[in-house]
């Protein structure tokens, strides 16, 4: 994917000289700002240590704060996401730098000309699966046809059975591949145990076209495994903000370290809790519960989730296989990716699919390399 980095100097003491940041109505994932900060002209790295965000505050008044990176030279590198490009017009944004002990020290503003895009609209109808079926079956064909030309060759070779041989087992492995996708029951799929359950992308894509949010989950990346022994497991980022009064169900699928009590979510940059998960079967992990006060008037980000392993000072392996946070109490929740993920997901599925069938037309590919491609895709699938 193609992006693009402004690099500007942003001042704690004096106000911003210049032309705005120009940017694109609906971008999103693709635009960052690389900031050097400085105080009265001079130039103040950033220490790596350092929790750094960027403040938004958007032309219809709507105003949000998102995580920045510190990197190694001092500067800082913030997002401009989807959300702060969502309407055009004038953005105003600052850098904050936050401190252990509760300091802040923030830029002058600094401002994004979000220019009004062109087509702001999506397709017609979502045919996003129907599209990666399509391609796996293609590619079937391209793997056919390179099988067939790489038969006739080998045959002058004296290799026939061989070559015939692969590119029928390719042939079989991109067709499974396709009725995979295409058979694809939209229902609930188990793993084994009545409480750690799967929904497929299907299922999920329908609720969110029904309108149906319950069970709609919020955390992004909610499938990668962590395992440390650390206090602190993990830093998740929220797909929205959380709701002060609103309750929230969160469920775990991991294995707690031995010696630990509990899984503890806390949100807005570890100051408050939703209270200690409780064991609901073999390796599942639940709380239910709800936050009508942030701590202190925190002015962390409420995008932010970390999973702590209570006690601190019980050191021991903890894992996070999958994580789900949703609205409601859920009795028996179900796992399912953020509807962001299965849209980054079905494009990288269709990349590597137009990757095999390029490869294979330029004769780059051999069949062992197709099959080992269509098993990643699969895997992806399932």
């Amino acid at each position: 994917m193609t992006d693009t980095t402004k690099i500007i100097k942003s001042d704690v003491q004096n106000k911003r000289v210049g032309t705005a940041i120009v940017a694109k109505q609906g971008d999103a994932k693709s635009r960052y700002v690389r900031v050097t900060m400085c105080r009265d002209g001079i130039e103040m790295p950033v220490p790596q240590s350092a929790e750094v965000i960027i403040n938004a505050a958007r032309p219809d008044g709507r105003s949000k704060a998102f995580f920045c990176t510190v990197n190694s030279d001092g500067t800082v590198t913030a997002p401009l996401t989807g959300w702060m490009l969502e309407c055009a017009g004038v953005l105003k944004c600052s850098i904050s730098v936050l401190g252990e002990g509760g300091e802040k020290l923030t830029s002058t503003t600094f401002f994004v000309d979000v220019e009004p895009a062109e087509f702001g609209g999506g397709a017609e109808e979502d045919k996003t699966l129907d599209v990666l079926a399509k391609l796996v079956v293609e590619c079937r064909n391209a793997i056919s046809e390179a099988g067939t030309a790489a038969g006739a060759a080998s045959a002058a070779a004296g290799a026939a059975s061989a070559a015939a041989g692969a590119a029928n087992e390719a042939a079989k492995a991109a067709n499974a591949v396709a009725a995979a996708k295409l058979d694809k029951s939209a229902v609930v799929q188990t793993t084994g145990q009545s409480a750690d359950k799967v929904m497929s992308q299907g299922a999920v894509t329908e609720a969110i076209k029904a309108g149906d949010t319950q069970g709609v989950n919020l955390v992004l990346g909610s499938d990668v495994e962590y395992t440390n022994a650390e206090y602190l497991i993990h830093t998740y980022t929220l797909t929205e903000d959380f709701r002060l009064g609103e309750t929230y169900t969160v469920t775990i699928w991991g294995k707690l370290g031995e010696g630990k009590d509990a899984f503890v979510p806390y949100l807005a940059g570890g100051f408050n809790n939703l209270g200690e998960m409780n064991t609901i079967a073999d390796g599942v992990y639940k709380v239910t519960g709800s936050i009508h006060s942030w701590y202190q008037n925190s002015t962390f980000p409420k995008t932010v989730l970390r999973i702590y392993a209570s006690p601190t000072s019980v050191a021991a392996a903890s894992t996070i296989t999958k994580i789900k946070l949703q609205y409601g109490a859920v009795e028996s929740p179900i796992w399912t990716p953020a509807p962001e993920d299965i849209v980054t997901t079905m494009t990288n599925q269709q990349k590597l699919v137009r990757d095999i069938k390029n490869a294979i037309a330029t004769g780059e590919a051999n069949m062992t390399d197709v099959q080992l491609a269509l098993a990643e895709i699969y895997e992806m699938l399932v």
